[in-house]
């Protein structure tokens, strides 16, 4: 049923980031109100939705206030993934039209690697190539320094567990490079560089692996979404037709 509030007890459990907008909303002494906010509740944060009328001759609110945590942090969570599947989607695009508007594959990389490390959020972006028993570095990019950094050139023999991780899998994702028994071999580089989480996805042309894209992630460890997989893996086929491309050039 309805219940009376005082405004002044309303706006401080409303959490300051919402605390402007629902202190407009409920200055307004005429009209009916539906206010959707976060509040502070202890060490929480809640999710409330407050319906009714502020009372014309006091500094109070009569209506009905109910938890809807649960629906609103769904809806967020879908509109986030929605926002996150659109910015890929973009990114894929303008991947495409870079790789086939007759600009080089490797000129062409450290802006794509740039544009990687902006849409997974990651701090860095590589993409290596195999020319024999070597994997080379072909381009990778430091979020953190906005620029191309030195690769390197590694023997696959060197790293014959990851590489076969990378390779047997569509897409190889790891949420914390010091605790998996296949990133073994790269765990050491790994922490120097402060790479914690690593998703990781084979270039194929005719089923044969010629090159990966790897994405390094710093600070915490990180589960990799089946939406980051698949992005991962649509990016490393969009390479791989392009390495395909510049071969039969």
């Amino acid at each position: 049923g309805r219940a009376s509030f005082g405004l002044a007890a309303v706006l401080e459990r409303v959490h300051p980031r919402d605390h402007a907008p629902v202190a407009a909303e409920l200055a307004r002494r005429s009209g009916q109100l539906d206010l959707v906010f976060q509040v502070v509740d202890g060490a929480s944060h809640r999710w409330v939705r407050m319906r009714g009328h502020r009372e014309r001759t006091s500094e109070r609110f009569l209506g009905v206030w109910a938890d809807v945590t649960d629906e609103t942090e769904a809806a967020l969570g879908d509109r986030r993934r929605r926002l996150v599947m659109e910015r890929q989607n973009r990114t894929l695009q303008r991947l495409a039209e870079r790789l086939v508007d007759g600009t080089g594959l490797l000129a062409a990389l450290p802006q794509v690697c740039a544009e990687l490390c902006e849409t997974l959020d990651v701090a860095r972006a590589s993409v290596w190539l195999h020319e024999g028993e070597v994997l080379r570095c072909a381009t990778r990019y430091d979020r953190a320094l906005g620029q191309t950094i030195a690769g390197a050139s590694v023997a696959v023999a060197d790293l014959p567990r990851f590489v076969a991780a990378v390779t047997r899998a569509r897409t190889f994702a790891v949420s914390d490079v010091a605790d998996h028994p296949d990133t073994v071999e790269i765990a050491h580089r790994a922490a120097e560089l402060g790479t914690v989480a690593i998703l990781d996805s084979a270039c194929r042309i005719g089923g044969q692996a010629v090159g990966m894209v790897c994405y390094e992630h710093a600070g915490a460890p990180r589960e990799w979404t089946p939406e980051e997989r698949s992005f991962a893996a649509s990016v490393a086929d969009g390479i791989s037709l392009a390495i395909e491309g510049q071969r039969l050039q």
